[in-house]
């Protein structure tokens, strides 16, 4: 399994930290609960469904980190209907007569919305967390406030002037809150393509697109690192290149090393790498076809011999090619490919040698 990125990660470990301490607190809450002197039904029911859906959150985060914003998203639905449940249950109660106030009755609601709601601005796009904050309140809250506002002695109580600053202002500065989050968000993914874009233009050569020699060096090591399938090490130069700017100039030279880099790019695999090594010099990794390792060179070599480039005429190239082995370094493997092009330089340019 590919290794989780550092987002991932982050995401895995504040997940596990949020349900870790959800189930404590929710098994906390349950203890407690049962050892008071007249423990209420719903209060032996609601916090053990909270500290087993928190705790399954734990350890499905665990086993999938990948999936973590999916569990929490589990734990909180669950959190947000026991919540619901709740409310809706005292607050018919507290309709019953002589049943007792519902500020006496009602348990702390608000602080369990309020810490749900952050938990989705955390792990959830502001989009989501706006409305599933939403639906939480008109579940949640609104039927509190409406009671309280039918009920001016309860709300006139400390306990009345309590629910109704946090189920309603506070409650309204978080859904501020969550557009200010999307512009956060929105920022920081711009810095991140921005980042990314930077990162590209570092490894790829500005004439002809292509991955500069830090890149292909980068890619080199780690082909020699994996050793698993047969791969192999081409260098090409183009013949007389040098007499091409004289001839010709800078700019038209500048053309030739851009049409050889898009034609020996088409004749290469997906999989492959090619790069600008430097200078008129090119360089590709990829793996050998059919155990013939200069195959794929006499590809390049012909798609550049095929047809003239204008206005120079005929360009061809000469290359070298190796097999690249596990106990290979960076060094050694560019070493025999580099003495293998020299010596189809020297045995009259325009073709291939397997060193």
């Amino acid at each position: 399994m590919p290794a989780l990125t550092p987002r991932q990660h982050f995401v895995a470990r504040l997940g596990l930290f949020v349900a870790g301490l959800a189930t404590a607190s929710s098994a906390l809450a349950w203890l407690m609960h049962a050892l008071s002197a007249n423990p209420k039904p719903l209060d032996l029911i609601v916090p053990p469904i909270s500290a087993a859906a928190n705790l399954a959150a734990f350890v499905a985060i665990l086993l999938r980190p990948r999936r973590a914003r999916r569990w929490i998203l589990y734990a909180m639905l669950t959190m947000a209907g026991m919540t619901a449940c709740t409310s809706a249950f005292y607050l018919h109660q507290a309709m019953q007569p002589g049943a007792g106030l519902l500020v006496d009755l009602l348990p702390p609601v608000p602080a369990l919305l309020i810490g749900t709601i952050l938990i989705n601005m955390l792990f959830f796009r502001p989009t989501t967390a706006l409305r599933m904050g939403l639906a939480m309140w008109v579940l949640c809250a609104l039927p509190i406030l409406a009671y309280l506002v039918m009920h001016p002695t309860e709300r006139q109580t400390a306990r009345g002037l309590e629910l109704v600053m946090l189920l309603g202002p506070i409650s309204l500065l978080l859904a501020i809150l969550i557009p200010l989050q999307r512009e956060r968000d929105r920022q920081l993914q711009e810095l991140q393509r921005a980042e990314l874009r930077a990162r590209n233009r570092a490894m790829r050569d500005p004439l002809t697109d292509l991955f500069n020699r830090r890149a292909f060096e980068d890619r080199l090591s780690s082909v020699i690192a994996q050793d698993s399938q047969p791969q192999q090490l081409i260098l090409l130069d183009i013949d007389r290149f040098k007499s091409i700017n004289d001839r010709h100039g800078h700019p038209v030279g500048d053309a030739v090393l851009r049409e050889v880099a898009r034609r020996c790019s088409a004749t290469l695999a997906r999989s492959a790498m090619f790069a600008r090594w430097g200078g008129e010099e090119f360089a590709a990794v990829c793996a050998i076809e059919d155990d013939s390792p200069t195959r794929a060179a006499e590809r390049m070599r012909a798609a550049l011999a095929a047809d003239p480039i204008a206005p120079v005429g005929e360009v061809t190239a000469s290359f070298g090619v190796t097999r690249i082995h596990g106990h290979d370094t960076l060094e050694s493997a560019v070493r025999r490919a580099d003495e293998a092009l020299y010596r189809a330089k020297h045995a009259g340019r325009n073709r291939v040698e397997q060193g």
